[in-house]
């Protein structure tokens, strides 16, 4: 499983920046994982982004990332679950 994702943006050259998300092994929650989503910005993007709420913009899209995340990973579950038990099914 890639444990980086990482591209690079350029909008005519003037606007650019490095963006990646990283998934690691959480130090706080063994079996769970960590992920890290950064930008580094180049060239003007570097002067307009300290004038935008960038760390909150990261922050709010985490949050939502994760919530999805365990929606899906709860669904996931519950289905299998329900394959498994399922003795209501005729074949």
């Amino acid at each position: 499983m890639p444990e980086e994702f990482k591209w690079r943006f350029d909008i005519f050259h003037v606007l650019s920046g490095i963006h990646s998300y990283r998934f690691e092994p959480s130090k706080t929650t063994p079996g769970s994982t960590r992920f890290v989503n950064s930008e580094e910005f180049l060239r003007l993007s570097n002067v307009l982004m300290r004038l935008m709420p960038v760390e909150k913009m990261f922050c709010q899209f985490s949050e939502q990332f994760k919530a999805r995340v365990e929606s899906v990973k709860e669904s996931a579950l519950m289905s299998e679950g329900a394959a498994l038990f399922d003795f209501g099914r005729e074949s």
